[in-house]
């Protein structure tokens, strides 16, 4: 009966562990499509923002931030700039990234 639930642990360990594989891979393959939509759009503001989304998903911090910042950037709003470059500050203390 002991080796029934470790057997059935590790199981389900490792069908944890292909699904969190999997999202990232499934990720990996959005951020490299977004980046082939960004070359085609430069100044589309809501690509950079999926591709920080997806980035910061799989840990990617410095990745997430570098789109996060772009966004920022591109924003033509001073007002909403600023607020963007506050969340922009917020992920550098948080995540350790410059």
């Amino acid at each position: 009966m002991k080796n029934m639930h470790l057997v059935l642990a590790l199981l389900l360990a490792m069908s944890a562990g292909s699904a969190l594989a999997d999202s990232v891979a499934s990720a990996q393959a959005e951020i490299s499509a977004l980046t082939q939509q960004i070359q085609a759009a430069p100044q589309d503001r809501d690509l950079y923002n999926k591709r920080s989304q997806l980035y910061h998903r799989i840990g990617e911090h410095q990745a997430a931030l570098d789109d996060l910042k772009k966004n920022c950037a591109l924003e033509p709003n001073p007002d909403f700039q600023e607020l963007c470059n506050m969340e922009v500050q917020d992920y550098m203390k948080i995540y350790g990234v410059k």
